[in-house]
C-alpha cells in the first residue's frame, strides 16, 4: 500500500459531539451578552434594589455554570425540567429589569439556544412565550403599564432566533451522525488495513523465504533462516529446530532462536525417534501438529528438557513426500495468542523448509551416487583390469614352476611393474576424488599433473586457454569441467598417439564453452560408443552423461587419422557467481 494512503488511513477521525461544541460557543455567548447588559447599567444614574440584586447574582450564577458548563448541559439533556427552571428564571429576569426594554434580553435567550440541542426547542419556545406573556398580562392586571409591542417584538425575536438555532442544531446533529458513520467506516477500513498489512508481511516473508531457500545448499543455513523468519517476521517468542540424522534414527543438530547461551551439541542432545523413547517421538511419528508443554515433550532426565525450559510449545514435524526431515518447536503463550493468518504462514514456512531440506538431501545423495559411479568406472577401467592381469600372470607362473624358473623370473618382473602401475592408479584415484579450492591456476596445474602421471613419462603436453572469469563459475560446473577435461586428456594421452592436446574454455553471458582437441590418430565415435567393454567407450559415455546432468550439449568430433575434438556447452543461470 502506498505510504501516503497508509498515512491517511492511520490518521485519527473521531467525530465531535455537537453538544460539546455548542456548549463552548454558548459559554462565549453567555458572557458576551452579560457584559453587554452590565455595560448598559453604567448609563443608569440609579439602580433599583431588584436591578442591583440581579447585577450581583447573574455573574455569580454565570461563574458557577462556567465552571461546570459541560456537566450542566449534560444534566439538562438528562433532566429537561431543569431547562424549564432556567427559562422561568430568565423570564423573571426580563420582567423585573424592565419588560420590553431589559438589557438582559439577549442573556435571557441563553437557555432557549440550548433547547434545540437537547431536543426541547418547541416546548421551550412555547414556555418562554407563555411565561413572559403571562407575567406581562399579570402586571397589567396589577395596574402596571404593560409594554405589549416591545414584549411581542422580543417574543418574536426569540422565536426567530430559536428557529435559526434549531436549524443549526439539526445541521450539526446531521453532521455528527455523518461523522460517526465516517468514523465507524474509518475504523473498519483501518482494521482491514491492519489485517491486510499483516497478511502481506507474512506472504512477503514466505516469498522471501522461498527464494532464499532455493539458493541454499547447507542444512544449517536453512535451519538458521527458518528460525529467524518464525521469530522476526511472524513474531513468535522463541523457536527451536532439530534435524534428522540421515544415518541414524534420531534428531540432533538442535538450534534455538533467539540464540541460547549454550547451543546443544554432541550425542547427549540427540533424540531417538523410536516411539518408546519420548512423547515427542510419538508426536513426530504421527506427522501431525500438536500443542504441548515442555514437561510433556521429553523425559525429565533428558538434557534438552533443561535447555528448553518451561513453556507452551507447538510441535511441527518437517515432512516432505512422507519423509521426516526435522522437528520445529514454536513457543507461544497459548494457541489463541496468534492470528489465523500467522498459523497459516507458519505452516507454509514449515512446508517450504521441509522442501528445501529434502532438495538438499536429494542433491547430496545424487552427488554421492554420481561420484560412486565415477569411482566405479575408474576402478573398473584401471585397477580391476590390472588386478585381473596380475591374477592371470600369477596363475601362469605357478604352472611354469619349477621347470621354467628363468621364464617365471622374467614374468615376475613384469608382474612387479604391473603392480607398481596399479599402485599408482589407486593413488591417483584417491587424489582425484576431488581437488580442494579449484581455481583457474589449480585447474590447469592439476590437469597437467594428471596427464603427466597417465602418460608415464613419454612427454605429453597440454596447452591451455582458460577464461580469466573461471573462478566466478559455480563450483558444480567447475568440478564437472575438470572431470570432463580429465577424461578427455586421459584418452588422448593413452590412445591418440600424439604428444599435444589443446584445451579452450570461454565464458559467455549465458553459457560456458569447452573444447579439448588433439591431432592424433582419431577414431570412429559411433563404433567406439557401441562397444560394450572398452575403456575409451566407458570414458566417453561418462563425459556425455556428466554434460547431460548439467542440461548441456556434448559433441564428439573425430575421424580415423584426423584427430579428435570434444566440444561441450553448458548453460549458465542469470547469476553464475558462487553463492557462499
Amino acid at each position: 500500500m502506498p505510504a501516503h494512503l497508509a498515512e491517511e488511513i492511520n490518521s485519527p477521525l473521531p467525530p465531535e459531539n455537537s453538544l460539546d461544541w455548542w456548549s463552548d460557543a454558548l459559554l462565549v455567548y453567555r458572557w458576551g451578552s452579560l457584559l453587554l447588559a452590565v455595560g448598559a447599567y453604567f448609563f443608569v444614574p440609579a439602580l433599583s434594589s431588584a436591578e442591583a440584586a440581579w447585577l450581583l447574582g447573574i455573574p455569580a450564577v454565570s461563574l458557577l455554570i462556567t465552571a461546570r458548563h459541560r456537566e450542566w448541559l449534560s444534566l439538562l439533556q438528562r433532566v429537561p425540567l431543569l431547562l424549564a427552571g432556567e427559562i422561568g428564571l430568565a423570564v423573571i429576569l426580563l420582567w423585573t429589569t424592565g419588560d420590553g426594554v431589559s438589557p438582559y434580553f439577549f442573556y435571557a435567550l441563553t437557555p432557549l439556544f440550548t433547547a434545540p440541542f437537547i431536543r426541547a426547542g418547541r416546548w421551550s419556545g412555547l414556555l418562554f412565550a407563555g411565561l413572559y406573556g403571562g407575567l406581562v398580562w399579570f402586571a397589567g392586571r396589577s395596574g402596571l403599564p404593560p409594554r405589549w409591542p416591545l414584549v411581542a417584538g422580543q417574543i418574536g425575536t426569540a422565536w426567530l432566533l430559536l428557529f435559526l438555532v434549531g436549524k443549526l442544531a439539526a445541521g450539526l446533529q446531521h453532521f455528527q451522525q455523518s461523522a460517526g458513520q465516517l468514523h465507524t467506516a474509518w475504523q473498519n477500513v483501518s482494521r482491514q488495513y491492519r489485517i491486510l498489512t499483516t497478511d502481506y508481511n507474512q506472504l512477503n516473508a514466505i516469498h522471501e523465504m522461498t527464494l532464499v531457500l532455493q539458493g541454499l545448499s547447507n542444512p544449517q543455513t536453512v535451519q538458521e533462516k527458518l528460525l529467524k523468519t518464525v521469530v522476526d517476521d511472524l513474531h513468535f517468542r522463541r523457536a527451536v529446530l532439530g534435524l534428522v540424522n540421515p544415518g541414524q534414527t534420531e534428531i540432533d543438530r538442535w538450534r534455538q532462536y533467539p540464540a541460547a547461551e549454550r547451543q546443544p551439541s554432541g550425542a547427549s542432545f540427540s533424540l531417538s525417534l523410536t516411539a518408546q523413547s519420548s512423547p515427542l517421538a510419538r508426536i513426530l511419528e504421527t506427522r501431525h501438529t500438536q500443542w504441548t508443554e515442555t514437561g510433556q515433550l521429553l523425559p525429565e532426565e533428558h538434557p534438552l528438557q533443561n535447555w528448553l525450559g518451561a513453556g507452551q510449545w507447538l510441535v511441527l514435524p518437517l515432512v516432505h513426500a512422507g519423509e521426516l526431515l526435522g522437528c520445529l518447536l514454536v513457543e507461544a503463550e497459548h494457541h489463541t495468542s496468534a492470528s489465523a493468518g500467522e498459523w497459516v504462514a507458519l505452516t507454509a514456512l514449515v512446508s517450504q523448509g521441509a522442501a528445501a531440506l529434502s532438495a538438499i538431501n536429494r542433491t547430496r545423495r545424487l552427488a554421492v551416487e554420481q561420484e560412486r559411479n565415477r569411482i566405479a568406472r575408474d576402478i573398473h577401467d584401471t585397477v580391476a583390469q590390472s588386478l585381473f592381469g596380475l591374477v592371470f600372470s600369477l596363475d601362469a607362473c605357478v604352472k611354469l614352476l619349477p621347470h621354467q624358473a628363468e621364464t617365471v623370473k622374467k614374468e615376475l618382473l613384469e608382474i612387479r611393474n604391473l603392480a607398481e602401475y596399479t599402485r599408482r592408479e589407486v593413488r591417483q584415484s584417491i587424489l582425484d576424488i576431488w581437488p580442494s579450492e579449484l581455481n583457474r591456476q589449480k585447474f590447469m596445474a592439476d590437469l597437467q599433473k594428471y596427464v603427466d602421471s597417465v602418460a608415464q613419462g613419454h612427454g605429453f603436453n597440454v596447452e591451455f586457454s582458460i577464461d580469466t572469469r573461471f573462478d566466478t563459475l559455480p563450483s558444480l560446473i567447475r568440478r564437472s569441467l575438470y572431470r570432463i577435461c580429465q577424461e578427455a586428456l586421459s584418452n588422448a594421452a593413452r590412445y591418440a598417439q600424439t604428444d599435444l592436446a589443446r584445451v579452450y574454455l570461454y565464458i559467455e553471458p549465458h553459457k560456458v564453452s569447452l573444447s579439448i582437441r588433439d591431432k592424433g590418430c582419431g577414431f570412429d565415435p559411433r563404433l567406439v560408443l557401441s562397444r560394450h567393454q572398452d575403456r575409451e567407450r566407458f570414458g566417453l559415455r561418462g563425459i556425455i552423461e556428466r554434460v547431460e546432468t548439467l542440461r548441456g550439449e556434448c559433441q564428439i568430433l573425430s575421424q580415423p587419422g584426423r584427430g579428435t575434438q570434444i566440444v561441450v556447452e553448458i548453460p549458465l543461470e542469470p547469476d553464475r557467481r558462487e553463492k557462499k
